[in-house]
């Protein structure tokens, strides 16, 4: 896959919610024969549809879950959630070192190639953990929004149109890190945006339907600006790296965003009743969440990236499908419409971008072909 200059990233990899360290693969596949290149394809897509299915029952799994919070009891700490979802992602690096280990590389080894996320900008490692906080804010920030939609839309719309932070991630690029810009990568943009208005408009403008959509979208788009902002900091990433960065993200959110919760308890604006607390929705949610996060980051190292953005996709049928038989919700032509826009739309935005500059190369030859012809 060809790289933009001047540092631009591709927004193929930001669509992915953990793509670091995606070199490994492609890198052992370059340097082996063609016969060991082939069995290690087929090996590689063998494990990306495992990871694929694991990843969409995951994605299904914690949007589920959430939904039952707030279907048992009296529950309504969302920042309760969202706390507990992002601190318990913190044992990563260490689930990341563990799988090192059992490959041969000492921890001192791994912690080293890991702790270069502190020292690549020289401030030192303090400077560069406070550098961090703005960024855990926004990712608990779009947990949060994720979690308060639930209450107010479905788990199937909730994926859907949190699908369109791909769209809002190359926007970004093209600002912040110097993406080219594609005409084709613009339309999926402009599909994503109407499918948002689309399926906002099948809930009712105004409904509390409506106000899901609005703050799932917000969701998207603080989680479009951490993946944006997480690039600018640690550039290419390997796999050690990325785990550290999101341990530390998740070891900030642990110590630093337990706040908000005993004050929006205490103030009234949320409520926690222990004696019908929805315990049997909370952990699953939460280790679901984690589960997530885990088959994310290893994924990459085992198979090609393409596949891990396959997985949230997957997720929005498996929603949809749950909704329908179990809670027994109806979709609207105009709804399926919004959701279609939207996959496809994230589907574009996927495409690796010099398979996108082949494609567009290529219509350009055939248009002036039929030019000539005509002339």
């Amino acid at each position: 896959m060809k790289k933009a200059s001047n540092g631009s990233i591709n927004s193929y990899q930001l669509a992915i919610a953990a793509n670091f360290g995606q070199k490994s693969v492609l890198e052992d596949e370059d340097h082996q024969p063609g016969n060991k290149k082939q069995a290690q394809s087929r090996k590689q897509i063998i494990i990306g549809v495992a990871f694929v299915i694991a990843i969409a029952v995951c994605t299904a799994g914690a949007t589920q879950f959430g939904k039952d919070l707030y279907e048992e009891g009296n529950f309504t700490s969302t920042s309760l959630v969202a706390w507990s979802s992002r601190s318990m992602a913190v044992f990563i690096y260490p689930a990341v070192s563990i799988f090192y280990t059992f490959r041969g590389q000492s921890h001192r080894e791994t912690y080293k190639q890991a702790s270069e996320i502190f020292g690549q900008h020289r401030h030192g490692v303090m400077p560069a953990f406070l550098r961090l906080i703005p960024i855990t804010a926004l990712s608990t920030g779009a947990t949060y929004l994720s979690f308060y939609a639930l209450r107010y839309t479905s788990s199937t719309d909730v994926t859907a149109v949190f699908s369109a932070s791909a769209a809002i991630v190359y926007v970004l690029s093209l600002l912040v890190l110097n993406e080219p810009f594609v005409v084709l990568r613009f339309l999926a943009v402009l599909m994503s945006v109407a499918g948002v208005v689309v399926i906002a408009y099948s809930e009712g403008f105004g409904s509390f339907g409506a106000i899901g959509v609005i703050l799932v979208s917000g969701s998207a788009a603080f989680a479009a600006v951490y993946r944006v902002l997480t690039k600018k900091v640690i550039g290419e990433a390997s796999l050690a790296r990325a785990s550290l960065y999101l341990s530390v993200t998740c070891f900030q959110a642990l110590i630093l965003f337990w706040i908000p919760i005993p004050i929006l308890y205490f103030t009234g604006v949320e409520e926690i009743t222990f004696s019908t607390f929805p315990w049997t929705a909370f952990f699953p949610c939460i280790f679901t969440l984690f589960l997530y996060s885990i088959l994310m980051i290893l994924g990459i190292n085992f198979t090609y990236p393409i596949y891990m953005s396959m997985g949230p996709l997957l997720g929005i049928p498996i929603n949809a499908a749950i909704d329908v038989l179990v809670r027994n919700q109806t979709f609207s032509t105009t709804k399926i419409i919004g959701t279609m826009l939207l996959i496809l739309g994230f589907l574009i935005l996927t495409i690796p971008l010099s398979n996108i500059l082949a494609i567009s190369s290529k219509t350009k030859l055939l248009l002036c072909k039929k030019k000539k012809n005509l002339k």
